[in-house]
């Protein structure tokens, strides 16, 4: 009888923490999910909000490939967003769930236009090993 086991893919940085959003949207470079077989990630956004009235505003984008075919902003139609809001200076933690996209991107921005946050984003591929 086969077994099927969650093996989990290292932990990498998307956007590393202390990336200064604003309002204008920062974009992470593409995520290869298919090259090494994985189903699916953990999308996991850190941020600080400290003192902030805005929310911070997440994206998943999906993508076609790896390359950026000479562009370094993905599809403008996000397939998944998250909203966060300020967390009274307590560095906060929001996961994300992506699954079944061979590649996509990330993006942050704020939804004001006064805030800057300190943020960042770390992804954890996983997939099925069966045995």
């Amino acid at each position: 009888m086969a077994t099927a086991k969650k093996v989990w893919g290292g932990v990498s940085n998307a956007l590393a923490f202390r990336t200064a959003v604003s309002s204008t949207t920062i974009h992470s470079s593409v995520i290869d999910l298919e090259t090494n077989g994985y189903e699916g990630c953990l999308v996991t956004v850190e941020y600080d909000a400290n003192g902030t009235t805005d929310n911070l505003n997440a994206y998943i984008y999906p993508s076609l490939s790896a390359t950026t075919s000479g562009s370094s902003v993905p599809d403008e139609n996000a397939i998944i967003s998250a909203s966060f809001g300020n967390n009274k200076g307590v560095t906060q933690y929001s996961t994300i769930v992506v699954s079944d996209l061979s590649y996509f991107w990330v993006g942050l921005k704020s939804d004001g236009g006064t805030d800057t946050f300190a943020s960042g984003v770390t992804v954890n591929p996983w997939r099925w090993d069966v045995t």
